[in-house]
């Protein structure tokens, strides 16, 4: 899983097949320990998924490319990340407890209350987006295989 961080100057030359794959190995890990209830190997697998730089980088990927709401701007007003600005905020995120303050909108509702929608800046969303990579895996080994409502890569109609 290791990845320099200083050799990576282009964007565009990251091969994104093969991080997803190192990715998603040690998250069949997890998935795998998880099973076994081997609990210190759970842990592990997840710091160094949390630490690892190719998991910023498909955070990243994920949240500024992927993302279908990647271009709603946050408290900060920002939209749109440079290339070079994806790679310095995959080189600066990490799982610090920190977040900046959260852009709330207010959406009208059919009974004329409104509904808050809270947007965080891109950062915070990088940082979501690398938690979850480390702690989905570890659940959905918990739940049941025949529940697919509100799960990755399932749907109620799959049942």
């Amino acid at each position: 899983m290791k990845a320099n961080i200083n050799s990576i100057s282009n964007w565009n030359k990251i091969n994104c097949k093969k991080i997803e794959k190192d990715v998603f190995k040690l998250q069949r890990k997890i998935f795998k320990y998880k099973k076994k209830n081997e609990k210190r190997k759970i842990h592990r697998t997840q710091m160094i998924i949390i630490n690892s730089f190719k998991s910023k980088l498909l955070a990243v990927r994920k949240v500024t490319q992927d993302n279908k709401n990647k271009k709603t701007p946050g408290v900060d007003g920002v939209k749109e990340v440079s290339v070079k600005q994806r790679l310095e905020l995959a080189r600066i995120i990490k799982i610090d407890g920190l977040a900046m303050l959260i852009r709330r909108i207010y959406i009208p509702k059919k009974d004329e209350t409104q509904r808050t929608l809270k947007i965080p800046i891109i950062k915070d969303r990088a940082k979501q987006k690398l938690a979850l990579l480390a702690l989905e895996p570890e659940w959905e080994a918990k739940f049941d295989s025949n529940s697919y409502g509100f799960r990755p890569g399932r749907s109620p109609k799959m049942s």
